[in-house]
């Protein structure tokens, strides 16, 4: 998969950079570069591959959870129950205008709500709306866009897929070039997502160069605002529009092209790690290339479908902790580039 790569083998070897794993010491990380592992991941009949397999998919949907801040998870959980109280505040009203269905649910059980009141098994944008306009800080704090830049993102990208749900003719419902595309999913959610950072990386869009891949162009990068040298700290691709051209064929290009871009960037300032993202078929794909002992071993932080319904939105929302992650990871190793 990857361009000029060599190997250490051996216990000893491993244990010399398993500190800056993550989780440190990790073992099961051994098994990326030990030859005979390798072998036997290679072959997807085996045990231990269905076994390595399965451990990465668990870890990688996982990942680093625990170090969003609490106040993004009670904002997120309080959509959630607000959501499921419209549910059941819906099927209160309905059971006491239809006396019929009055024994078919209970207030505690929303698998019977959904059953009794199938229009509501899914929540509706205009309780989203209500519920995103009216979550309130705690403690009577005062909203702070750098200091609250979760919740910002929250309402942001939120309320801008609401209006595209709720809009006459939902754009992406319907077939789009890929900039298209691109301007409606992409290019939105990471202004928003990097707006309170927007003093350490900015990105600029479309046929973009930068100074370590000679004249490859890129879709977007994210460059030091300050820095002189056009330095890609983020690879954007965009792989086909929607529902057009979004080919696998395509998708694979895109992926070898960024991966060399990003072996050039580690190569370039002797970083750990180097970031990614890319569009395809509707799913925004948030990924990393790490570098420990000559070895290069990417991770899929998220893999998230852009939301076109009020279900998918509230799916949406549950991955925001892991998109928040993916940031907060970028951002803290902007600190340790050599330029």
């Amino acid at each position: 998969m990857f361009n000029d790569i060599t190997v250490n083998h051996g216990y000893q070897e491993w244990l010399k950079t398993a500190a800056i794993l993550d989780p440190p010491y990790d073992y099961i990380s051994f098994s990326d570069f030990d030859e005979q592992n390798v072998k036997r991941k290679s072959n997807k009949d085996t045990a231990f591959s269905r076994t390595y397999s399965e451990y990465w998919k668990v870890r990688d949907e996982r990942a680093h959870q625990s170090n969003i801040r609490k106040r993004t998870q009670a904002a997120l959980q309080d959509i959630t129950d607000n959501i499921v109280g419209s549910m059941v505040d819906s099927t209160k009203r309905l059971r006491s205008n239809n006396p019929e269905t009055a024994n078919d649910a209970t207030d505690d059980n929303i698998s019977s709500v959904v059953k009794v009141y199938e229009k509501e098994s899914a929540p509706s944008p205009t309780s989203i709306r209500s519920i995103i306009k009216s979550y309130q800080l705690p403690n009577n704090e005062v909203f702070d866009m750098i200091v609250h830049a979760d919740v910002n993102f929250i309402e942001a990208v939120g309320l801008y897929c609401l209006n595209l749900i709720q809009s006459p003719r939902n754009p992406l419902l319907f077939s789009s070039l890929e900039r298209t595309a691109a301007t409606q999913t992409t290019i939105m959610l990471l202004h928003n997502l990097f707006l309170s950072v927007n003093d350490l990386i900015g990105f600029n869009w479309i046929e973009v160069e930068t100074l370590l891949t000679n004249k490859t162009k890129w879709d977007g990068v994210g460059f030091c605002p300050t820095s002189e040298k056009k330095i890609g700290l983020v690879l954007v691709e965009f792989s086909g529009g929607i529902m057009f051209n979004s080919t696998k064929k395509k998708a694979t290009h895109d992926e070898s092209k960024i991966e060399n871009g990003i072996i050039s960037f580690i190569e370039f300032t002797k970083s750990k790690a180097a970031y990614f993202v890319r569009f395809h078929a509707m799913k925004l794909y948030l990924e990393a290339i790490f570098y420990v002992d000559e070895t290069y071993i990417r991770r899929t932080y998220i893999t998230m479908k852009f939301p076109t319904t009020a279900t998918e939105l509230q799916v949406f929302f549950t991955q925001v902790p892991m998109v928040l992650n993916w940031k907060k990871s970028l951002v803290d190793s902007l600190s340790q580039i050599e330029y």
